[in-house]
């Protein structure tokens, strides 16, 4: 009897164990190497999605949400269709595809994972912060005017009939209207799909005075930047450091995505 109470016992507290680590995990933020359409990748996986990170380009290659949706879709197909595709596709530098950045080891903590990345061209450095619901990213040595960019695919394809666009100053619309101002502070724009439950969100930190856009590109991708010069794109920035933030919501409301915009402009910078 007293061994049958013992096992009991071991098996109890065996299953409390296993619990408690489902429930929490230390470490909610992981990262992994891997290759990503030829790409030598980062791989972070968070509890909102995988972010595909370009080790030699410096930015995201990929964005993928919980039901497998690449909001992204970098491919090496030219142009709209692969090539131009990316986050933050800074200028001259931090662009999926490219080779002119070095990258060090990512570093995993409790409250998430961070990268730091810098153009060996033009001597530019970001830092980036993958939480459990966003990523932070700041912008360092601005020895070149930049722009921080979206171009990919939302909800994981590039459709005119149901890809929306979301800002403050001009509501909901169709991604197919174009535009170019400088938005209003607070500085965020929101892209998603109809028959998605969820937005892409993203934020510039700074009220600045420069112009930003959104068209839809050769039917094929959906450009918008911060601080990019319209019509010819190019990009306008120079503050540094500068502060960034994007993520996936599970919302389309405009009233839950302006509060999320709201809660990520007063959060405190990212440690490194």
């Amino acid at each position: 009897m007293q061994r049958f109470f013992a096992l009991l016992l071991f098996s109890l507290a065996l299953s409390a164990n296993f619990v408690r680590a489902q429930l929490a995990d230390p470490y909610p933020v992981r990262v992994y190497l891997t290759n990503f359409h030829g790409l030598e990748c980062f791989q972070v996986r968070t509890p909102v999605g995988q972010y595909i990170f370009d080790v030699h380009g410096g930015g995201l290659a990929g964005l993928i949400d919980r039901d497998g949706k690449d909001w992204i879709s970098w491919n090496p197909t030219n142009g709209p269709k692969g090539s131009l595709r990316g986050i933050p596709n800074a200028g001259v530098a931090f662009h999926p595809g490219f080779t002119n950045a070095v990258t060090q080891e990512p570093h995993v903590m409790p409250t998430g994972a961070t990268l730091v990345s810098q153009s060996f061209e033009t001597g530019m450095k970001a830092y980036w912060f993958f939480s459990t619901t966003n990523v932070q990213v700041i912008f360092m040595k601005a020895t070149n005017h930049y722009m921080f960019a979206y171009a990919g695919t939302p909800a994981g394809k590039f459709d005119t009939n149901s890809n929306f666009q979301l800002t403050p100053h001009l509501g909901r619309q169709s991604v197919t209207n174009q535009w170019h101002s400088d938005l209003p502070n607070l500085e965020w724009v929101a892209y998603g799909d109809s028959k998605s439950p969820r937005s892409l969100v993203l934020l510039n930190h700074t009220d600045d005075e420069s112009g930003d856009f959104s068209l839809a590109m050769d039917g094929a991708m959906q450009s918008f930047a911060f601080g990019g010069q319209y019509p010819s794109g190019e990009p306008a920035l120079t503050k540094a450091p500068a502060r960034f933030s994007f993520g996936l919501v599970e919302s389309t409301e405009a009233s839950v995505l302006q509060y999320v915009a709201d809660k990520w402009s007063k959060a405190r910078p990212a440690n490194w």
